[in-house]
């Protein structure tokens, strides 16, 4: 859960957020989870295949994210493929929160999101293979995020509406004070439960957070998101554009560190 406005990163896609080198992650002679990140961050071509300098990077269809709080401290890599066959996310941090995305979101690429729920296709599958080692506490979740809109409209002023976790791994969407238990629903023989935040206090007073939480935990989700989008329209999520989706890490606490690898990546297309 994003604790600053969540995505100063949507509405300003170069912007750059503090970093240190991948050394800072577990090299030798490295400070371990305690090192600060670096004052002054260097920036990295979009065309580059890592980084540890801009907050966005557009990779053609897709693009890759590593928001942070106001707050953090710690430090963070990325490295994906060209044509993001792969995905890795390296992380340490010291306090604050910080994600780790890889996905697509609405944007001039015909890919990219726009369609709404009510027109999705019946199955609208998202799947990945993921492998998280030197993983320490467990102030982290792991799954599926997203945002909806009512308009097929860039990010602007206080941005979406409506954000989405399905959550696969880490902490108990219970954890966060004000989330509220809604439902449980089954989508192809697996158990989800169900909560919602309105305006949690860190938002725009128009946002809500819906947050789906597996009863089964993996590394390897398969899941057909039209369904569980679906059902959370039963519950109360209007019939909105998808604007954003991908797989993230979102690292919560001061402590938690791990090095999350994603392979066989499936971020379906989703322009109307």
């Amino acid at each position: 859960m994003l604790r600053a406005n969540p995505k100063t990163l949507i509405r300003n896609s170069i912007h750059l957020s503090l970093v240190c080198s991948l050394c800072l992650l577990g090299c030798a002679g490295d400070n371990g989870p305690d090192a600060k990140t670096s004052a002054s961050p260097t920036p990295t071509p979009s065309s580059s295949n890592s980084t540890t300098g801009p907050e966005m990077v557009n990779l053609g269809r897709h693009v890759t994210t590593n928001w942070r709080s106001d707050d953090f401290s710690g430090a963070s890599y990325r490295e994906w493929s060209g044509d993001v066959d792969y995905f890795r996310f390296h992380f340490a941090q010291n306090a604050g929160a910080q994600i780790g995305l890889v996905g697509i979101m609405r944007g001039p690429n015909p890919n990219w999101g726009g369609r709404q729920i009510d027109a999705l296709p019946d199955s609208l599958a998202m799947s990945v293979n993921a492998r998280m080692d030197d993983l320490v506490g467990d102030q982290f979740t792991f799954g599926i995020y997203g945002w909806t809109h009512e308009q097929d409209a860039s990010w602007t002023g206080n941005g979406w509406n409506n954000e989405f976790y399905v959550n696969f791994q880490g902490r108990p969407a219970t954890a966060e004070p004000g989330r509220i238990f809604t439902n449980t629903i089954d989508v192809d023989g697996v158990l989800f439960d169900c909560y919602t935040y309105p305006h949690p206090p860190w938002m725009a007073p128009t946002q809500t957070q819906w947050v789906v939480e597996s009863r089964t935990h993996t590394w390897n989700p398969n899941l057909n998101l039209a369904a569980v989008l679906r059902r959370l329209r039963e519950q109360g999520l209007p019939n909105e554009h998808l604007m954003y989706l991908g797989w993230i890490v979102e690292a919560l606490g001061g402590g938690v560190r791990g090095r999350l690898y994603l392979d066989q990546i499936v971020v379906p297309g989703i322009a109307p």
